[in-house]
């Protein structure tokens, strides 16, 4: 293998003209890394993570002016994410919160070549979806991250450009689990998503490459292919790239804002925070290129993405419950294998799912499921069973409880049993 040199592959981050900038190096050191290597993830060896740098980001704050910085992290193995000349990982940033910044974002995103994909998009907000904030908005080229502050920003980000961008079918995307942004964007700031290659998606057809179909019908009455289950995107990049600090920000950090989105609102946005949404929409590339299957197969990709990102938004009222958020892929979303579209039998017609209200032919519900008016999808029934089990499981404990409660036990030395 030819020897790379490190002027070939270090970048320079970006930096905004006239503007002051302090900043401040937060970040993880080797050791801290190393603790967290688990032998049976095979992220990396024991000796190389002895051997890493530690890892630095630097957070750069400005007044009145856009700012920018890099984010830095630990070695990789994968040659599609960027690296310096030390093996870490290098994402220089730029925060957008001013209308002139904004103005030198768009024209940079719109520069980037339509042959890719050479975008990524990811969104953060509070209560993610219609009935949410979308506060920031990260869009990021294979070299830099732009992060969009919604909060001071609004609507404006749109109107300049950025809807221009978000909206071409012919500007390859990559986002992962695209379903709540594509639903914010639209009830919210009137953005119909197109151009979408779901990672989300794309890891169900990678895992999938040497397994029967998954189309989601046959032709007999209930003969639907088996339930698939999503992933998060932790759990792609600890199996599917050796990005060691991007694991490592993701289960620190996103962990903390799963049960604080709030935090999203607060002005200005800490730096663990802009780390976190740097690592969310960066890493999509290297595992794009990981799981890139065939021309075909990513045509296949390019409709299901458009599927998933029409699921949430297409419904006119949502329920938010379990049959809308749960960890299965829905029926009809990723074309038989050797199509790249759906035939009639699998459009979206039919009789409707009281589950998750959409429609189906009746070949795949069971006539007492119909005569009932109980008809249930593949995916709808299994999520029923599942809270079905966890109710008997809570019914049991409380149960339990209820007869722990109603045992005494005798004061007489003589006597070793309770009394009931």
């Amino acid at each position: 293998m030819a020897e790379i040199k490190h002027s070939e592959i270090t970048k320079e981050a970006p930096r905004t003209p006239n503007v002051e900038v302090k900043g401040s190096a937060l970040g993880y050191t080797k050791s801290s890394v190393a603790e967290s290597v688990k032998k049976d993830n095979a992220l990396v060896s024991k000796e190389e993570a002895d051997g890493a740098k530690p890892c630095t980001l630097i957070d750069t704050t400005a007044s009145l002016q856009s700012t920018s910085g890099t984010l830095r992290g630990m070695g990789t193995k994968d040659p599609n994410l960027a690296v310096d000349g030390k093996g870490s990982v290098s994402e220089p940033y730029t925060l957008v919160d001013t209308k002139e910044g904004l103005e030198t974002a768009l024209k940079t995103l719109k520069s980037v070549s339509k042959e890719g994909p050479n975008l990524a998009v990811d969104g953060e907000g509070v209560d993610y979806s219609r009935r949410g904030t979308l506060s920031l908005l990260a869009v990021a080229t294979r070299d830099h991250v732009f992060l969009f502050d919604m909060i001071k920003l609004g609507q404006v980000v749109f109107d300049r450009g950025l809807r221009e961008i978000l909206e071409d079918p012919t500007r390859e995307k990559l986002m992962f689990d695209c379903r709540e942004d594509s639903d914010i964007l639209w009830h919210n700031h009137h953005v119909k998503l197109d151009g979408v290659l779901d990672i989300q998606i794309l890891q169900v057809m990678y895992s999938n490459r040497d397994n029967s179909d998954l189309s989601p019908f046959g032709q007999k009455r209930c003969a639907i292919a088996p339930c698939e289950k999503v992933f998060s995107l932790l759990h792609c990049l600890v199996h599917y790239t050796d990005v060691v600090t991007s694991i490592k920000i993701n289960k620190s950090v996103g962990s903390f804002f799963f049960l604080s989105t709030k935090k999203w609102m607060d002005r200005p946005l800490p730096a663990d925070m802009i780390k976190y949404a740097c690592v969310e929409v960066s890493t999509l590339f290297g595992l794009y290129e990981k799981m890139k299957m065939s021309n075909e197969d990513m045509r296949r990709l390019k409709t299901a993405s458009s599927r998933y990102a029409d699921l949430k938004r297409s419904l006119t009222v949502r329920r938010f419950d379990e049959f809308e958020k749960n960890g299965y892929l829905p029926l009809h979303i990723i074309p038989p294998k050797g199509y790249v579209g759906f035939s009639d039998y699998q459009s979206n017609k039919g009789t409707e799912c009281t589950g998750c209200k959409r429609r189906f032919p009746r070949e795949a519900f069971t006539y007492t499921q119909l005569r009932k008016g109980e008809q249930k999808c593949r995916v709808c029934r299994k999520v029923k069973n599942e809270i079905d089990v966890q109710s008997n499981r809570e019914d049991n404990w409380a149960r339990d409880c209820s007869d722990d409660s109603a045992v005494y036990y005798s004061t007489d030395e003589n006597e070793d049993y309770p009394y009931w």
